[in-house]
C-alpha cells in the first residue's frame, strides 16, 4: 500500500516530528515565564544561587559522565557517529558545550538566566520588549537566508544561532510574565476555543502549503511560534492530574536515558545479528519496546538512588524529585 511506501505515512511522520520538535521551544517559553513571573531585583541573588544547584552542577556532572561513556564506546568501536577532539582542550570544550550528552538545552537555559537581569529592564516595558523580540526574530531569518542556519536545526552547529532561536521563546515567556500576566493566567474558556481554532487553521495551512516546514524559515518558525502560543491556552482545557512520585523523576530520566538506550540497542542488535534475524519487523518492534524497557529500568534506579543515596541523587538532579 502506498501509505507504507512514503506517501501519507511520510507526510504524517514529518508532521508529527515537526510538532514533537516544538517541545524544547515550548520548554524555553515556560521557563522564561516562570523565571520572570516572580522576578524582582531583590531576589536575583537567590535565583542565581538556586540555578547553580539545579542547573550548573548537574550539567557539569552529567557531561563528564557522558564524555567518558561516549569516548569509551567510540574507542571500542561500538559507536561511530560522534566526533572526538584532537587534544585535551578540544575535548574539554566539547564537554562544556554538551556535545557528548543530551543536555544542550540546559546550556542555553543557563545563558538565558545570566543575561535575564539585563534584559529585564528592556522587556518589562511593552514597547521596548516588543522591539527586542522583533529584532531577535528578524535576526533568526537573516541567519537562515545568509546560509548560516540550516533547517532542521543542528543543536551544536552554531551556538549563537541556536541561542538566538531558543532565546525568542524564552523572551516571549518573559514578556508575557511581565506584561500579560492577567491575560495568561485568567481562566477563560474563550481563550481555549480561540486556541483550538488557531491550531486547526495551522494544521490546515500545513496541509495546503507543501513541505513548508523544511524549506522556509519565515513560514516554518512563524508557524511554530503561533502554534506554541495557541497550545499554551489550549492546555487549560485538560483536567488537572495528581502528580505521582515517579513523574518527578523526569529530569533524571532525560539526563541518563541516552547512555542506557545506547547499551540496550547495541546489545539487542548484536543478539539479533548473531541469530540472523536482524532488520525488518523486529527493528520496528525494537523501536517500540526498547524505550519502555529503558524507562522501566531508570525508574527503578531512580527510586533506589533516592532511597539509599539521597545526597548523590540531589547532586545529579539538582534536588528534583
Amino acid at each position: 500500500m502506498e501509505i507504507f511506501r512514503g506517501g501519507y505515512a511520510t507526510w504524517i511522520y514529518n508532521f508529527l516530528f515537526y510538532l514533537i520538535e516544538s517541545c524544547v521551544p515550548f520548554f524555553f517559553m515556560i521557563s522564561g515565564y516562570l523565571f520572570f513571573r516572580t522576578y524582582k531585583i531583590s531576589n536575583l541573588k537567590e535565583k542565581l544561587i538556586s540555578r547553580v544547584h539545579t542547573l550548573l552542577i548537574p550539567y557539569i556532572l552529567w557531561n563528564i559522565i557522558y564524555a567518558f561513556f561516549m569516548i569509551g564506546l567510540s574507542k571500542a568501536g561500538l559507536i561511530k557517529n560522534i566526533t572526538i577532539g584532537k587534544n585535551v582542550w578540544n575535548i574539554l570544550f566539547q564537554i562544556l558545550n554538551a556535545e557528548f550528552s543530551p543536555l544542550w538545552f540546559v546550556k542555553y537555559l543557563m545563558l538565558f538566566v545570566i543575561v535575564s537581569p539585563i534584559v529585564y529592564y528592556v522587556i518589562r516595558n511593552k514597547f521596548s520588549g516588543l522591539i527586542l523580540l522583533i529584532c531577535c526574530i528578524g535576526m533568526n531569518f537573516i541567519f537562515y537566508y545568509n546560509g548560516i542556519m540550516q533547517i532542521p536545526l543542528n543543536v551544536n552547529a552554531n551556538n549563537f544561532v541556536m541561542f538566538n532561536y531558543q532565546w525568542i521563546y524564552y523572551l516571549i515567556g518573559g514578556y508575557a510574565a511581565l506584561n500579560l500576566k492577567s491575560l495568561v493566567e485568567a481562566g477563560n474558556k474563550k481563550k481555549v476555543y480561540i486556541g483550538l481554532v488557531v491550531i486547526l487553521l495551522l494544521i490546515s495551512s500545513y496541509i495546503l502549503i507543501d513541505k513548508f516546514h523544511v524549506g522556509n524559515a519565515v513560514i516554518s518558525h512563524g508557524w511554530r511560534i503561533i502554534y506554541i502560543c495557541a497550545l499554551w491556552f489550549v492546555f487549560d482545557v485538560l483536567p488537572e492530574i495528581k502528580v505521582k512520585s515517579w513523574m518527578k523523576n523526569s529530569f533524571f530520566l532525560y539526563c541518563s536515558h541516552l547512555m542506557v538506550l545506547q547499551c540496550f540497542q547495541r546489545v539487542i542488535d548484536l543478539i539479533l545479528e548473531k541469530v540472523g534475524i536482524a532488520g525488518g519487523v523486529l527493528s520496528i518492534i525494537e523501536y517500540i519496546i526498547v524505550p519502555w524497557m529503558v524507562i522501566g529500568l531508570l525508574l527503578v534506579i531512580a527510586e533506589f538512588l533516592k532511597r539509599y543515596t539521597p545526597d548523590i541523587w540531589k547532586l545529579f538532579t539538582g534536588g528534583r524529585g
